[in-house]
């Protein structure tokens, strides 16, 4: 699933394909993709394009076209023949002097949304998502995560998915922030101490812009984003490296299904009872490496 690092290059490409540009058309291939008349964008202007979460706001004259990509969507520039791309849900053609002459939504699991909401309404729609605060690019200390789960008991893996707590993290972001704290996905919330909450402020920022460097790379080289279930390879440190050695500490990374999803962890660097958490966990070259060839991104095993 496109998580906070890969919907916020997204955004940029988007901004950058399309901001200051006339909507010509809408075209929804799958009618059930779009919540709204698809003709209502046609003549407005894109403004700018933002983020919230992982909800992409297309900001208009008068309206928003809000993107959600759910599993596998990404957004896409059109080529100059507007040749749909297979997988395509949602088609904008856009009228001005550059090239693309148009984007699109490909998502082949077909379960990306779509929505039109009025600039005056939006602020009352994004509310009804319930999204909490966002934990980048803003800093945040461990105060402020440690508040954020207060009163849950869950798992610290779970609890990372709480949209209503903090928004933007997936699955992936909350297997690699926890093995970069030091820090066991089954812990329960009660159980982290103060430095174990500094631990991971400091390793949801770090993650992200890892992200965002190595994937940021790759969009710059192939123009979009490849998921790993779409063939780009694993760039990863122990999300779906089940079985192989952990690039810290040379142990064999482990796999379990917590609360429905598949969960990544080191055992000698995550221990359950949280004995042998490194306050700065040192990285060998994994990472390093696949910064220069790799062109994946998340998409493995929801």
């Amino acid at each position: 699933m496109p998580e906070l690092p890969e919907v916020e290059l997204m955004c940029r490409a988007l901004h950058g394909w399309s901001a200051g540009r006339e909507v010509t058309g809408l075209w929804p291939t799958d009618p059930t993709v779009l919540d709204g008349p698809a003709d209502r964008l046609v003549g407005q202007r894109i403004r700018g394009v933002r983020r919230r979460a992982k909800y992409l706001l297309l900001e208009l004259d008068r309206d928003v076209l809000v993107l959600h990509l759910r599993m596998t969507g990404k957004v896409v520039a059109l080529p100059t023949d507007g040749a749909p791309r297979p997988g395509t849900r949602l088609q904008v053609r856009l009228r001005g002097p550059q090239e693309p002459w148009g984007v699109a939504l490909v998502d082949p699991r077909r379960l990306a949304q779509a929505w039109i909401v009025s600039a005056e309404q939006l602020s009352r729609w994004l509310d009804t998502r319930e999204l909490g605060p966002e934990p980048w690019p803003e800093a945040r200390d461990g105060a402020w995560w440690a508040a954020r789960f207060q009163g849950l008991r869950a798992p610290i893996k779970a609890a990372l998915l709480r949209q209503d707590r903090v928004a933007g993290l997936g699955n992936i972001c909350a297997s690699e922030v926890l093995w970069r704290a030091g820090v066991h996905p089954s812990r329960p919330v009660p159980s982290l101490q103060p430095p174990e909450w500094e631990a991971l402020a400091r390793a949801v920022p770090a993650f992200v812009d890892h992200v965002l460097a190595v994937e940021g790379a790759t969009m710059a080289r192939d123009g979009e984003l490849t998921y790993v279930n779409q063939g780009g390879a694993n760039p990863f440190e122990v999300y779906g490296r089940a079985g192989q050695a952990c690039p810290r500490c040379g142990a064999t990374v482990q796999r379990e299904q917590l609360a429905g999803r598949g969960t990544f962890w080191c055992p000698r660097c995550q221990p359950p009872d949280g004995a042998a958490v490194p306050s700065r966990p040192e990285r060998r070259s994994r990472a390093r490496t696949r910064s220069s060839s790799s062109s994946g991104s998340k998409g493995l095993g929801r």
